[in-house]
């Protein structure tokens, strides 16, 4: 197994607007080895939520690649992006949200 467990490579994102369109993620590239913790931060409206999608194989990019453990997210079926998120890819957000007369489940099932 290579150490590179994430590799990004000239990610952009666009999205078509009344005036135009708009890059929410804008050529970005970097890598993460196996081992490493990452935190993505920003303001608001800088593409953090357009990037984190992207990572997690829920959104594609316009342009550019993502690697995760050598694995190309364009050239796997659903099913292997699904198998992907169940398997390898989790979040640790800001604040949960959670409604709390919900049980974990029923909390997780909103989702």
């Amino acid at each position: 197994m290579s150490a590179i467990a994430l590799e990004v490579r000239d990610i952009v994102k666009t999205f078509a607007t009344d005036t135009g369109s708009i890059n929410a993620v804008d050529h970005v590239s970097f890598s993460v080895n196996h081992g490493e913790f990452v935190a993505l931060v920003g303001p608001s409206g800088s593409g953090k939520t357009t990037m984190l999608s992207i990572l997690a194989a829920l959104l594609s990019p316009t342009s550019g690649q993502i690697l995760i453990d050598g694995q190309d997210l364009a050239r796997m079926a659903e099913t292997q992006r699904v198998a992907l998120r169940r398997e390898k890819i989790g979040f640790t957000f800001q604040s949960n949200n959670l409604i709390p007369f919900l049980t974990a489940v029923e909390n997780v099932e909103l989702m």
